[in-house]
């Protein structure tokens, strides 16, 4: 059952005393032999893309975002495969944490997920926005979204091996398969994201799952 609040790393929710653990970051690594794409990153981000290696997940290099109003991404990368031959309908412009933090997320829990609930491999996952230059919500009152930094990531639905489509939404009472499928994958996602939304949530997200990197007070997240 998902709660609103304040969610350990471990999927617990913390009392309003307790300190919340800081949110994952990918362990230091040997950086891996420099390319001419990649010899000028900085070690954290060549130790991100390092671990990317690692988990099997396939990107490439994209030139520096900036449009002078906050949409930048210093070092983006184009996702073009989770680990296990996951594929993305598209390839999907993210900073490296939130590309690892998919990958992290994909790797220890949904494909697994699928697989024992659906008994078939994950094949490809729908991704409905990344990067993207907007303020949030698309809203010409709120603060600038986490898609501009490539912070975020929006998903809408996945597919199995099997054509088996599991759609972000409502379940009806009879797709308890369903149901279960979407409880678990979003509930383990607060592990992984600062923030996670879903149908339920408000009114934006009723068709998709919102999964970001957002920095709160405290290394809080928000999982609602």
């Amino acid at each position: 059952m998902l709660v609103m609040g304040v969610v350990t790393p471990a999927g617990g929710v913390l009392a309003a005393d307790e300190k919340p653990l800081p949110v994952p970051q990918p362990s230091p690594v040997s950086p891996a032999a420099q390319s001419p794409e990649t010899d000028a990153l900085p070690g954290e981000e060549l130790s991100c893309r390092a671990q990317l290696e690692r988990l099997g997940a396939r990107f490439s290099e994209v030139e520096p975002i900036s449009d002078g109003s906050g949409c930048a991404i210093a070092y983006p990368i184009s996702l073009q495969e989770l680990p296990g031959g996951v594929s993305l309908r598209r390839g999907v412009v993210l900073n490296c944490a939130t590309a690892h933090a998919v990958a992290q997320w994909t790797s220890a829990v949904v494909a697994p997920t699928a697989h024992e609930i659906y008994r078939s491999p994950l094949a490809r996952i729908s991704v409905f926005s990344a990067h993207q230059c907007r303020l949030r919500n698309s809203q010409t009152n709120e603060r600038l979204s986490e898609h501009a930094t490539g912070n975020a990531i929006d998903i809408g639905g996945f597919e199995l091996v099997n054509d088996k489509v599991i759609e972000v939404g409502f379940p009806a009472e009879r797709e308890r398969r369903r149901k279960r499928f979407l409880a678990v994958v979003r509930e383990a996602a607060c592990r992984y994201f600062t923030t996670v939304l879903g149908p339920g949530s408000d009114s934006y997200h009723n068709n998709h799952f919102h999964l970001d990197l957002a920095e709160r007070s405290g290394g809080s997240r928000y999982c609602r």
